[in-house]
């Protein structure tokens, strides 16, 4: 099962951070990925899941990937209603996630 289907119950700052870096080269690299990126359903996709990959298809350019089926409702996301922070204490910023309760 890939990580982004993971029951995220109990995770940690390391388990989300290691989310945060599989969806970022997978986005990265979504011309290598694009059957995977096809293929993933967001129904079981946790709500951190999806407000990850949104920013990630945005800060990376990507938004030709809106237009698939099975991405096309990434555009409803609403910002986490509590910050995640994914690396203890934040070393970088970015604006655009930070929207969306993602510190980095």
């Amino acid at each position: 099962m890939q990580v982004y289907y993971q029951d995220q119950n109990g995770w940690e700052q390391p388990q989300y951070y290691a989310l945060w870096r599989f969806l970022n080269r997978l986005f990265l690299r979504s011309s290598q990925h694009v059957e995977e990126i096809k293929e993933i359903d967001l129904s079981a996709c946790s709500e951190i899941t999806k407000v990850m990959m949104y920013c990630f298809i945005k800060t990376q350019h990507k938004e030709e990937l809106f237009e698939l089926d099975n991405l096309r409702d990434l555009t409803t996301v609403k910002p986490l209603s509590e910050p995640l922070r994914l690396i203890i204490p934040p070393t970088n910023s970015n604006k655009f996630f930070e929207e969306f309760n993602i510190i980095l």
